[in-house]
């Protein structure tokens, strides 16, 4: 008989996270574990150990990834690399694992550590160091300085921790890396397995503790150096460097350190996305006219002539003087605000009201086109 595919086994569809994965297991496992299902053990069974199984698959990376590329198939024939399914032994001599049925219970593993050769990579913390930009700092190429101090590999000891590199069994956990508990459950006691924090899971402590680094593995170090920021790069992106975060105590991979960057809002120029918007004011005299006028841009000023009649909020486009992120090059989009004059005397006043006696209807092209729309209106 065929197999049922795993994602249908488990209620999901393909490109599932590993967290919609753990959660489906946790929940099909509660609902057909078969001390729950008196009524019909046997289909229970039946179900609980096709739910265990197909947990097995997608639950590790590997297993994934061949079930992914090849089905079924990948694990014909001794295909599964000598792993087979480890763990508990099911109801009818079959294997699956509890390890997250007993976790969503306890917050542990319950997965047997003794069924594979138990090594823990350990990488020390991630950093994270904000840097503030003004927008006229990401019109180019940033050079940003950065000083932090981090936790960084004891050169004396090479990062172990140990007086000469020699170490011992570890007497909590005898050198399995892991510890094992029996709790109380709903299933009676369960066993669970935890990681040694005695030696941090390696299943080994320092004969001698390092004066250099008081056994720790790591010292306080300063960190300092130039990266470049790209122009046009977006607020609060995060930027990872690999391997300038910490490392761990008892040894292990450094982790990896993220800039933040911080781009502050500029008072008069105002961005959306790669385009730069700026409101300029302009004399309604210069509006009237058609002026030439100045316009600035995060590069400098522009000239730009001015259409005769300019009325307030025109807009133009200035090409490529936006932001440039990667070769992607952004536009200003001005904005034209036509100021009136204020304060006026009455030598100034009567001009006005000469200029005024000048004009007709027709000058006023809004005006005009209202007004006429209101007169066939009502015709």
């Amino acid at each position: 008989m065929a197999k049922k595919d795993y994602y249908e086994v488990l209620e999901l569809n393909r490109g599932a996270s590993k967290d919609e994965i753990k959660k489906a297991y946790r929940k099909l496992s509660k609902k057909y574990h078969p001390d729950l299902n008196q009524d019909n053990k046997k289909e229970a069974e039946a179900k609980f150990k096709e739910i265990s199984e197909a947990y097995e698959v997608l639950s590790d990376d590997n297993k994934k990834q061949m079930y992914d590329s090849y089905g079924h198939a990948a694990f014909e024939n001794g295909n599964m690399g000598g792993q087979g399914f480890s763990g508990f032994n099911g109801f009818d001599g079959s294997s699956f694992d509890f390890s997250d049925i007993f976790s969503s219970f306890f917050g542990g593993s319950s997965s047997s550590y003794e069924s594979r050769n138990y090594e823990r990579v350990v990488r020390g913390k991630d950093l994270e160091y904000r840097i503030n930009l003004k927008l006229k700092d990401i019109v180019s190429d940033y050079e940003a300085k950065v000083s932090y101090t981090r936790k960084g590999k004891c050169s004396v000891c090479d990062g172990t921790g140990a007086k000469n590199k020699e170490f011992v069994t570890c007497n909590v956990c005898s050198g399995r890396g892991y510890v094992t508990k029996v709790r109380n459950s709903i299933f009676g006691q369960v066993q669970q397995t935890e990681e040694c924090n005695n030696c941090m899971a390696s299943g080994k402590v320092a004969k001698e503790k390092c004066s250099n680094c008081q056994g720790l593995a790591y010292v306080e170090e300063k960190i300092e150096k130039t990266f470049k920021i790209p122009s046009g790069i977006e607020d609060q992106t995060r930027m990872r460097v690999r391997s300038l975060g910490n490392y761990p105590q008892g040894g292990g991979e450094f982790g990896d350190l993220y800039l933040r960057i911080n781009v502050e809002e500029d008072k008069m120029f105002k961005r959306n996305g790669l385009d730069i918007h700026l409101e300029v004011p302009v004399k309604f005299t210069d509006a009237i006219l058609g002026k030439e006028i100045e316009i600035p841009t995060l590069y400098g000023k522009e000239k730009y002539k001015l259409e005769e009649g300019t009325q307030t909020n025109t807009k133009t486009t200035l090409r490529s003087k936006g932001l440039n992120f990667r070769g992607n090059v952004g536009s200003q989009i001005v904005t034209f605000k036509v100021e009136l004059p204020v304060g006026l005397n009455q030598e100034q006043k009567k001009l006005v009201e000469k200029l005024e006696k000048s004009l007709n209807q027709k000058n006023y092209t809004e005006q005009h086109s209202f007004f006429s729309f209101l007169k066939n209106l009502f015709v």
